[in-house]
């Protein structure tokens, strides 16, 4: 798996979404380890990263809008100033997670787990929540 785990970094260092996401097809019980990755600023719409391990990555200032996270885990991730326009966040850890400025419209955070983010009030302006409870 580490010999997958460094063909996948390098493919998103590239910016080449649709090799890594291809790879992940291929590869369907692969768990991309990705820990401490920096991607800051890349552009990564659409990319899997579904069960992904994002644990301290640096994603800052990228795109991933339409991205699939789902139950991804970003404890720690430096995710300030992120597009996530759409993307599933469904389950996704966000504990400690930095998501200042970050820009999210549309994205489903359903089930994502929300313990101690940076997050400034006027983040969540147009936010509909999808799951509440009465």
């Amino acid at each position: 798996m580490e010999e997958l785990n460094e063909k996948g970094k390098t493919l998103l260092k590239q910016g080449d979404v649709a090799g890594f996401n291809r790879l992940r097809r291929e590869y369907r019980e692969w768990t991309p380890d990705l820990r401490g990755i920096v991607l800051r600023g890349m552009n990564l719409r659409g990319v899997n990263f579904r069960k992904a391990l994002l644990a301290k990555a640096d994603l800052s200032e990228a795109n991933l809008s339409g991205a699939d996270l789902a139950m991804a885990d970003l404890r720690g991730a430096d995710l300030r100033r992120i597009h996530l326009y759409g993307a599933n966040m469904w389950g996704a850890n966000l504990t400690g997670a930095d998501l200042s400025r970050a820009r999210f419209s549309g994205a489903d955070f359903t089930g994502a787990i929300l313990i101690e983010i940076n997050l400034y009030p006027e983040d969540l302006m147009g936010i509909v929540p999808t799951d509440t409870e009465t």
